[in-house]
């Protein structure tokens, strides 16, 4: 039997997705993000617990959940299964995206709130940071498809008055606060959104709130230096993290600009509280001044605005009927041409190392230590060969007392490391410079592509 509206385009919409998200997954080697989940995951996979535990204070994220989870698929496929988990969650949100649209019913009628879902997920299925984040193997994928599924049964929950979705809903959003803490900024005004009911309180905030205490209170040291971290650096302006956000937001963003002041008259209160939740990342970016990530956190104004703009076209469509659809149509494939450049940009910023490290692993043996730029891309595909704590990376190292470039050049001086790994991606300039004038006289180039450098000890 052939299915009947809205599930006929839905799986259309979710096939065109799938199909985009899954295309070439072996695009470039692991860049250090995905690398660092996955050594984290194999890790604790092989019992370094105590390794681990410190992680907290970097990673932006309780380590025993997706790093876990990205370890385990690793090793039944390497990346391009752990890539492909990522697919599927990016599927689901376009799932996620379709029903969240729904439920907030910008309409009476019921179909009407079906193409406004339907609207939102085609924009999410072609949205470049959307596409992006289901196509790397990193936490983001979990922790924002967790976040959406946490706002479905929020509404669900605000609809049903089920005890049973309120506590689902705590459960999930506490989920994608593990998974990447940046969704914990949208929690204070969600509890401000709701009606402070017993049964809400008892059965929603009571338990969320709970759970974010035992977490901050058992990881507060970590957690401290983590936050403390996440001040941008000063020569980082307002302008620029501005700058990064609008590269990626701006057609969605007219487009919801627009359908806000045709849905202004009949849904002022919803249309001010969605533009609200979608401005709280930016707002929380440009504050800080950190410009880290704020790309990949576009994806949470996305989702608030994208409901909009499947609201403003269903009008138009319901208006103008074919004409209206075209113009959808059209602006959809306006909205991928103007993403998928931006994807392979986003994919092609880091070096491809698969040829570098191989040379690596020809001529290492177990007892080298080597100085990587991409220590955790190097660790992980020589992982059968090197101990992983005999990969230095660029992030923390001490050498005799000293740190930093100090560190560094004293011990490349003293001929501590076989290789020397330079990709001038993670390195500043001044500790490169630094790094390549220690090498001189006591290191040989052997690899140079123009991105990535290896110098072997003489």
């Amino acid at each position: 039997m052939l299915l009947k509206f809205p599930y006929n385009i839905l799986s259309l919409i979710l096939l065109i997705a799938f199909a985009i998200r899954i295309y070439n997954l072996n695009f470039n080697s692991p860049f250090v993000d995905e690398a660092a989940y996955i050594v984290i995951g194999q890790k604790i996979l092989a019992g370094q617990i105590e390794n681990v535990i410190g992680d907290i204070s970097w990673v932006g994220a309780f380590p025993f959940f997706y790093p876990l989870i990205s370890g385990i698929v690793f090793n039944l496929g390497g990346i391009i299964a752990t890539r492909f988990f990522n697919v599927m969650l990016g599927t689901l949100c376009v799932i996620l995206i379709y029903t969240f649209t729904k439920q907030l019913r910008f309409f009476k009628k019921e179909k009407s709130n079906e193409i406004a879902g339907l609207i939102a997920a085609s924009f999410m299925a072609t949205a470049a940071i959307p596409i992006d984040a289901s196509r790397v193997a990193i936490y983001d994928g979990l922790s924002f498809t967790l976040f959406l599924g946490g706002l479905n049964l929020y509404i669900r929950a605000l609809n049903s008055k089920s005890e049973v979705h309120y506590f689902l809903t705590a459960i999930v959003l506490f989920l994608s606060f593990l998974a990447k803490y940046i969704t914990m900024i949208f929690f204070p005004f969600i509890f401000l959104s709701s009606k402070l009911k017993v049964k809400i309180i008892a059965s929603l905030w009571f338990p969320l709130l709970l759970l974010m205490y035992l977490y901050f209170y058992n990881t507060r040291t970590y957690l401290m230096t983590y936050f403390s971290s996440q001040i941008g650096d000063e020569a980082t302006t307002y302008i620029e993290v501005i700058q990064t956000f609008a590269k990626y937001l701006w057609p969605t963003y007219v487009l919801s600009f627009l359908g806000g002041l045709f849905l202004w008259k009949t849904k002022k209160k919803l249309i001010l509280s969605l533009i609200f939740m979608s401005l709280v990342p930016i707002a929380v970016h440009v504050l800080s001044k950190n410009n880290n990530s704020a790309h990949q956190h576009s994806f949470l104004s996305i989702i608030f605005i994208l409901p909009i703009v499947g609201a403003f076209f269903t009008l138009y469509i319901n208006k103008y009927k074919k004409v209206g659809a075209l113009v959808a149509i059209i602006l959809l494939i306006f909205n991928f041409m103007y993403s998928w450049p931006q994807v392979k940009d986003l994919e092609s910023f880091w070096p491809n190392s698969y040829r570098a490290v191989n040379l690596i692993g020809e001529k290492t043996k177990a007892s080298d230590i080597i100085l990587a730029e991409g220590s955790d891309t190097v660790a992980l595909s020589l992982k059968k060969k090197i101990p992983y704590e005999n990969i230095v990376g660029p992030f923390a190292f001490t050498y005799k007392g000293q740190d930093e470039a100090v560190a560094y050049t004293q011990a490349i001086k003293d001929g501590y490391f076989r290789f020397v790994e330079l990709e001038n991606v993670y390195f500043s300039t001044g500790i490169i410079e630094d790094i390549e004038k220690a090498l001189l006289g006591k290191y040989i180039k052997i690899f140079d592509d123009g991105k990535i450098r290896i110098y072997e000890r003489k």
